[in-house]
Protein backbone atom coordinates (compact mmCIF):
# COMPACT_ATOMS: atom_id res chain seq x y z
CA UNK A 1 0.00 0.00 0.00
CA UNK A 2 1.14 3.59 -0.39
CA UNK A 3 3.73 4.67 2.16
CA UNK A 4 1.65 7.70 3.10
CA UNK A 5 -1.51 7.33 5.15
CA UNK A 6 -4.11 7.41 2.37
CA UNK A 7 -7.82 6.64 2.64
CA UNK A 8 -8.56 2.96 1.96
CA UNK A 9 -11.74 1.60 0.44
CA UNK A 10 -13.01 -1.93 0.40
CA UNK A 11 -13.60 -3.08 -3.18
CA UNK A 12 -14.93 -6.30 -4.64
CA UNK A 13 -16.43 -7.68 -7.80
CA UNK A 14 -17.13 -10.68 -10.00
CA UNK A 15 -16.06 -11.44 -13.57
CA UNK A 16 -18.60 -11.10 -16.36
CA UNK A 17 -18.17 -14.76 -17.33
CA UNK A 18 -21.67 -16.35 -17.30
CA UNK A 19 -20.70 -18.58 -14.37
CA UNK A 20 -19.68 -15.58 -12.19
CA UNK A 21 -17.11 -17.80 -10.48
CA UNK A 22 -14.16 -15.39 -10.46
CA UNK A 23 -14.15 -12.92 -7.59
CA UNK A 24 -11.78 -10.22 -6.29
CA UNK A 25 -11.88 -8.57 -2.89
CA UNK A 26 -9.64 -6.32 -0.83
CA UNK A 27 -8.53 -2.74 -0.21
CA UNK A 28 -7.70 0.04 -2.65
CA UNK A 29 -6.43 3.47 -1.75
CA UNK A 30 -5.33 6.66 -3.43
CA UNK A 31 -4.64 10.26 -2.64
CA UNK A 32 -4.30 13.06 -5.16
CA UNK A 33 -0.76 14.41 -4.95
CA UNK A 34 -0.47 17.05 -7.64
CA UNK A 35 -0.15 17.02 -11.40
CA UNK A 36 2.25 16.13 -14.22
CA UNK A 37 2.01 17.43 -17.78
CA UNK A 38 -1.47 18.82 -17.20
CA UNK A 39 -3.02 15.72 -15.56
CA UNK A 40 -3.72 15.11 -11.88
CA UNK A 41 -1.60 12.40 -10.26
CA UNK A 42 -2.31 10.21 -7.27
CA UNK A 43 -0.31 7.98 -4.98
CA UNK A 44 -2.17 4.67 -5.29
CA UNK A 45 -1.89 1.13 -4.03
CA UNK A 46 -3.92 -1.93 -3.26
CA UNK A 47 -4.07 -5.25 -1.44
CA UNK A 48 -6.48 -7.47 -3.36
CA UNK A 49 -7.10 -11.20 -3.56
CA UNK A 50 -8.34 -13.26 -6.52
CA UNK A 51 -10.67 -16.20 -5.98
CA UNK A 52 -12.16 -18.95 -8.12
CA UNK A 53 -15.40 -19.96 -6.42
CA UNK A 54 -16.17 -22.89 -8.75
CA UNK A 55 -13.49 -25.50 -8.12
CA UNK A 56 -13.36 -28.25 -10.72
CA UNK A 57 -14.86 -26.27 -13.61
CA UNK A 58 -11.51 -26.00 -15.43
CA UNK A 59 -11.28 -22.23 -14.99
CA UNK A 60 -9.23 -20.08 -12.70
CA UNK A 61 -9.20 -16.39 -11.81
CA UNK A 62 -6.77 -13.66 -12.84
CA UNK A 63 -6.73 -10.22 -11.23
CA UNK A 64 -5.38 -7.63 -13.68
CA UNK A 65 -4.46 -3.95 -13.55
CA UNK A 66 -3.93 -1.18 -16.09
CA UNK A 67 -2.88 2.43 -15.44
CA UNK A 68 -1.02 5.44 -16.81
CA UNK A 69 2.33 6.42 -15.36
CA UNK A 70 4.51 9.45 -15.96
CA UNK A 71 8.09 9.25 -17.20
CA UNK A 72 10.19 12.39 -17.47
CA UNK A 73 11.78 10.93 -20.62
CA UNK A 74 8.58 10.06 -22.49
CA UNK A 75 5.64 11.67 -20.68
CA UNK A 76 2.50 9.66 -19.86
CA UNK A 77 2.46 6.04 -20.99
CA UNK A 78 -0.08 3.26 -20.53
CA UNK A 79 0.81 0.15 -18.60
CA UNK A 80 -1.53 -2.30 -20.33
CA UNK A 81 -3.45 -5.11 -18.63
CA UNK A 82 -1.05 -7.08 -16.44
CA UNK A 83 -1.90 -10.07 -14.22
CA UNK A 84 -1.02 -9.29 -10.59
CA UNK A 85 -2.73 -12.21 -8.80
CA UNK A 86 -3.97 -15.69 -9.68
CA UNK A 87 -6.67 -17.80 -7.99
CA UNK A 88 -6.14 -17.98 -4.25
CA UNK A 89 -3.36 -15.36 -4.21
CA UNK A 90 -3.14 -11.82 -2.86
CA UNK A 91 -1.36 -8.92 -4.55
CA UNK A 92 -0.06 -5.94 -2.58
CA UNK A 93 1.31 -3.16 -4.74
CA UNK A 94 2.33 0.47 -4.30
CA UNK A 95 1.86 2.01 -7.74
CA UNK A 96 3.43 5.34 -6.88
CA UNK A 97 2.37 8.35 -8.96
CA UNK A 98 -0.21 7.22 -11.50
CA UNK A 99 -3.58 8.09 -13.04
CA UNK A 100 -6.48 6.22 -14.64
CA UNK A 101 -6.04 3.04 -12.56
CA UNK A 102 -8.31 0.18 -13.64
CA UNK A 103 -8.72 -3.25 -12.06
CA UNK A 104 -10.51 -6.29 -13.44
CA UNK A 105 -11.10 -9.91 -12.45
CA UNK A 106 -11.21 -12.41 -15.31
CA UNK A 107 -11.80 -16.07 -15.98
CA UNK A 108 -8.74 -18.00 -17.15
CA UNK A 109 -8.00 -21.35 -18.79
CA UNK A 110 -4.74 -22.61 -20.22
CA UNK A 111 -6.38 -23.13 -23.63
CA UNK A 112 -8.11 -19.72 -23.88
CA UNK A 113 -5.99 -17.52 -21.66
CA UNK A 114 -7.76 -14.59 -19.98
CA UNK A 115 -11.39 -13.91 -20.91
CA UNK A 116 -14.62 -12.44 -19.50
Amino acid sequence: MPAQAVPLWEVSGYSTDPSYCQYAHGLYGYEQTGSQAGYPTCNAGYQLSAYDECDGDGQGARLQISYKKYSSASGWYTQGWTTVAKSGRTATVDLGLVRDVRLRICAYTTARGVFA
